[in-house]
C-alpha cells in the first residue's frame, strides 16, 4: 500500500478524477467536501498526506493548513495545493516554505504529476518512520452485533422461503453464470426480486427495468460499519459506539455516524453505495448455487 491520502476539494469532478488516479496507484483514499469534516476525518486518522483543492483559491486552504500545522499529529504531514486561479510564483513559492513540506498544483491536474509530487512527499517520512511493533498474537474481540443487519438477515431468511415457493425462474449458476444472469434479466427489462442460494448464504437482489438497484443479505459481514472499518472511515471505538446507540435508540448507523461527527453526509453517501457494490460484486466470485426469480 502507498500511503493513506485525505482529499479536500469541493469540485466533485475534480476530486473523483484525483480520487481514480490515487486508487489505481495503490492508495487509500478519503474524500471530504468542507473543511470542517476534513478535520473530524483527520481526527479518525490521521492521512500521509492531504491535497487541499478549491479553498486555495479563497485564502481558506491556506487558514487550514495553518492549523494542520499547529497541530502535533499533522505537523510534518505533507500538503499538496491544488488551486484553479495561480496568483504568480512567488504565492507558489512562500506556499512550498511556508508549509513545507508542500507542493504546489494549478488545475486541469496533470494525475501523473499529481502522483509523482505525493510520492516524493511521501517517501522520505515512511522510511523513517519506525515499524509498527508486534499485536503479539492477541485476539481480536468479536464485532458488536449490528442491528440493522441483524433485522436485514431475518428479513432475507423470511423472503427467501416465499420466493423459494413462488418462483417463475430457477437454476443454478454453474449452468447459467451470474452475469449471463444478469444479462438475461437486463435483456428482458426484467422488475422483480432474485434470490440466490450457496451453502447458508442467501442473498436478494432487487430489479427494476433490469437494473440491480438493491442488495440484501443475510451475511452479517456485509453491514455497513464493517465496510467502513474496513475502509478506515472509522474506528473500532466509533464503531462500537455507534452499533450501542443503535440497540438504545433503534435508529440507523449512518444517521447516528453523522450526529456524532464521525462521518460526513458526502461519505456516508458513498459507503452506501460501496455497501451494495460488495454484496452484489461478491456474488461474481461464487461458481456453484442456485437461483431464482420472481416477477
Amino acid at each position: 500500500m502507498s500511503g493513506y491520502v485525505l482529499i479536500v476539494e469541493r469540485d466533485p469532478d475534480l476530486q473523483r478524477k484525483m480520487g481514480d488516479a490515487l486508487k489505481e496507484a495503490g492508495y487509500e483514499l478519503a474524500s471530504e467536501g468542507e473543511m470542517a469534516w476534513a478535520q473530524r476525518s483527520i481526527a479518525v486518522r490521521a492521512p500521509d498526506a492531504i491535497v487541499i483543492g478549491s479553498p486555495v483559491d479563497d485564502g481558506e486552504g491556506f487558514r487550514f493548513a495553518d492549523e494542520l500545522r499547529r497541530a502535533p499529529d499533522t505537523r510534518q504531514t505533507p500538503i499538496i495545493f491544488v488551486t484553479s486561479r495561480f496568483r504568480g510564483a512567488n504565492h507558489r513559492a512562500e506556499a512550498r516554505r511556508r508549509f513545507a513540506p508542500a507542493e504546489y498544483l494549478e488545475t486541469p491536474v496533470q494525475t501523473g504529476e499529481l502522483l509523482a509530487r505525493l510520492a516524493a512527499l511521501i517517501s522520505p517520512l515512511r522510511e523513517s518512520e519506525p515499524s509498527p511493533p508486534s499485536s503479539g498474537g492477541v485476539a481480536v474481540g468479536a464485532p458488536p452485533r449490528d442491528p440493522d443487519q441483524q433485522r436485514e438477515r431475518r428479513d432475507v431468511e423470511r423472503r427467501a422461503k416465499q420466493l423459494d415457493a413462488d418462483a417463475e425462474l430457477r437454476g443454478t449458476l454453474q449452468r447459467t453464470p451470474f452475469a449471463q444472469l444478469l444479462q438475461r434479466l437486463y435483456a428482458q427489462r426484467a422488475s422483480g426480486s432474485l434470490l440466490l442460494l450457496r451453502a447458508e448464504t442467501k442473498k436478494i437482489v432487487g430489479f427494476a427495468g433490469g437494473y440491480p438497484v438493491s442488495v440484501r443479505s443475510n451475511v452479517l459481514g456485509e453491514c455497513l460499519g464493517q465496510i467502513l472499518l474496513g475502509q478506515k472511515l472509522i474506528s473500532n471505538q466509533t464503531l462500537t459506539a455507534s452499533v450501542s446507540r443503535m440497540q438504545r435508540e433503534k435508529r440507523r448507523q449512518g444517521e447516528i455516524l453523522v450526529e456524532m461527527g464521525a462521518l460526513s453526509p458526502y461519505n456516508l453517501e458513498g459507503a452506501l453505495v460501496e455497501q451494495m457494490q460488495a454484496k452484489l460484486f461478491e456474488i461474481f466470485s461464487w461458481r456453484d448455487g442456485s437461483f431464482m426469480f420472481k416477477e
